[in-house]
């Protein structure tokens, strides 16, 4: 059995936990077993990881992120100390 990061659609909080794949869709994972909760060393490395990036990608304003067929777009902007 594999161990994936999941997000609880109750508590909005990112587990890791053992999954296996759905019977009827095998591109939906259950989650099986314990689950320890990584929301906030998840968001700290996901943002890390944005930061590393938007410096790659200087002297562009913003570093983006968009995922096919997702309304949505991540977008990492560097405040500007005025």
């Amino acid at each position: 059995m594999a161990k994936k990061l999941m997000v609880s659609a109750l508590g909005n909080r990112i587990y890791l936990t053992n999954v296996k794949p759905s019977k009827t869709d095998p591109e939906v994972f259950v989650s099986t077993g314990s689950q320890e909760d990584y929301t906030d060393e998840a968001i700290r490395a996901v943002f890390e990881w944005f930061m590393n990036n938007h410096k790659a990608n200087e002297p562009n304003a913003a570093y983006e992120i968009r995922f096919k067929g997702c309304p949505y777009v991540l977008t990492m902007t560097k405040e500007s100390k005025s």
